[in-house]
């Protein structure tokens, strides 16, 4: 049953519109057919009991002689009258007390198996309203005799149902054949229903499938009616509409976040090379200022060393210029004292490149002597710095 619910489920929307609609029709002509064909018998049998017991009524109102005088051959000459009516099998006539007095049988209804049931003994017991149906062949009516409101006798009719069965035939093979008009017309109706209905369906399910399969999200749907589809296909427009929106915005930030990367990233590569450059030019400031700082250094110790070795050339310089200055010219010591002055100045030329080193200027070793009116000065400079000042009045020197 799931297999099948499934299989169902599976099949077009036409198909099953089409099986619905025209089960449902089948359903609902069944049901008349049904309903039609049991108020169709009923009412043929209550029009074909009413009609035996009136026939009963005349039967029995004739006979009433021939029950009170005993004469059978009368009462069978007026059954005999029975055989006009093609749906009278049989008739019998019975006395008060219940005994068979007289029968007829039919010789076109002639059913052995119908005339064998005749009662020979009736049940005066029975209701004459109660119509008995036998086996859906036939059925009885009972009539009452009286006279002078005293039950002399009964009548019993048997009515053949042949009739109604072959009524009952034909109308079935007309409202079968209705009903196949019917089912007929259901189906062109479905048919034509379903080019209404399934035609926006279909359209609507091959555009959601160009869509899915291309990916253009511009393609629309037609909208054929105003209906619960239509509706659907304005929504699914509009949402097709708000994604092809979407892409395009996607697509217009994509190709500007390209040139954002593109930008950034060379204002990245710029901002590398500035950082690089400047990253070299620290190092180099970085250099040059431990150059600077080990320079500063030497030239303190060169500046320290260059001081110590002032204060010992002052008098390596300055003495031999105060004894050349007293000897003779042919003193076997000049010569000496001109060496240790020669020296005393190569010493003094270090001592400059030791202070040019220290970035303390140049060191100019000058001798500047100032002449007075009674004695002789000496000055020894190194730069701006005084060595040693000399002076030579006449006995008396000091330094």
């Amino acid at each position: 049953m799931k297999n099948l619910h499934q299989k169902f489920s599976d099949q077009p929307i036409g198909r099953k519109l089409s099986f619905v609609v025209l089960l449902t029709a089948g359903l609902l002509i069944f049901v008349m057919i049904l309903s039609v064909a049991i108020e169709k018998k009923l009412s043929y049998q209550k029009i074909l009991v009413n009609s035996s017991r009136v026939l009963g009524k005349v039967i029995a109102d004739n006979t009433t002689a021939a029950l009170i005088y005993r004469d059978s051959g009368t009462a069978r000459e007026m059954l005999g009258a029975l055989a006009a009516e093609d749906a009278i099998i049989m008739a019998a006539l019975y006395n008060g007390d219940g005994t068979l007095f007289a029968s007829f049988h039919s010789t076109t209804q002639i059913d052995k198996g119908s005339a064998s049931l005749l009662p020979p003994m009736l049940n005066t017991d029975r209701n004459p309203e109660n119509t008995e149906f036998g086996r859906g062949e036939y059925f009885d009516t009972l009539q009452e005799i009286k006279l002078d409101n005293k039950v002399i006798g009964h009548i019993l009719l048997r009515t053949s149902l042949q009739e109604l069965h072959r009524q009952m035939r034909l109308f079935l093979a007309l409202i079968v054949l209705f009903s196949i008009v019917l089912l007929a017309g259901a189906m062109f109706l479905c048919l034509r229903l379903n080019r209404t209905i399934l035609a926006p369906i279909a359209d609507f399910a091959g555009t959601i499938l160009d869509v899915t399969q291309t990916q253009n999200y511009r393609i629309r749907v037609d909208k054929f009616h105003n209906d619960e589809i239509g509706i659907l296909a304005d929504g699914f427009n509009v949402m097709l509409g708000q994604i092809d929106k979407r892409d395009q915005e996607l697509e217009s930030h994509r190709h500007h976040l390209e040139d954002m990367v593109e930008l950034r990233t060379m204002e990245l590569r710029e901002a590398n090379q500035k950082l690089i450059k400047e990253i070299r030019e620290r190092e180099e400031i970085q250099n040059k200022l431990a150059h600077a700082e080990k320079m500063e250094a030497i030239g303190t110790l060169a500046g320290g060393v260059a001081h110590d070795l002032n204060n010992i050339l002052s008098g390596i310089v300055s003495y031999p210029d105060l004894l050349l200055m007293n000897l003779p010219g042919d003193s076997k010591l000049r010569s000496p004292l001109e060496t240790i002055r020669s020296s005393g100045k190569r010493a003094a030329a270090i001592v400059q490149d030791l202070l040019t080193l220290s970035r303390r200027g140049e060191a100019d070793f000058s001798v500047r002597f100032t002449q007075h009116a009674s004695c002789r000065r000496t000055t020894h400079e190194v730069g701006d710095t005084v060595i040693c000042t000399v002076t030579y009045c006449s006995h008396l020197k000091t330094c």
